[in-house]
């Protein structure tokens, strides 16, 4: 029983608090939706958007999914960048202010080949995403 409510009180400790995630989407590249549940502001319109994601507690993930549409290029391309992601949060467990900045890259292949492999994540959040709009819009409809 000791051992259970530790990891379970590990599991419930808050680690981050009042976290601020702002996406851009960079030269080209136009933010078409956020699919989140966290209040969301539109900063420069399909362009750049800040999120306020909260605290997040130890063991917890938090999934944004993000809808973009990126420019035809004439070849292939390595390490596009499509969005840079800057978060701001406070620490808990080192009682600091923290931030980080990671920018997504993608390559580009010829028109005419593979399309890669398909992310299983994504694939279910949208799904889960999908199912919810359609449960909100037969509820209205009534």
């Amino acid at each position: 029983p000791l051992a259970f409510a530790d990891c379970l009180g590990g599991l419930m400790s808050v680690i981050a608090q009042n976290i601020v995630l702002t996406i851009t989407a960079a030269d080209g590249v136009t933010i078409n939706s956020l699919a989140t549940i966290f209040p969301k502001t539109e900063i420069i319109p399909q362009k750049q958007y800040s999120i306020a994601v909260g605290d997040l507690f130890g063991e917890e993930e938090r999934d944004i999914l993000v809808d973009i549409t990126i420019p035809r290029v004439p070849g292939e391309l390595v390490d596009q960048p499509l969005l840079t992601s800057h978060v701001k949060y406070i620490n808990v467990i080192e009682e600091c202010s923290c931030q980080d900045e990671l920018v997504t890259l993608i390559n580009r292949t010829v028109a005419d080949s593979s399309l890669g492999d398909i992310s299983i994540k994504v694939d279910q959040e949208r799904n889960r995403i999908r199912t919810a709009a359609a449960m909100e819009e037969a509820q209205r409809l009534g």
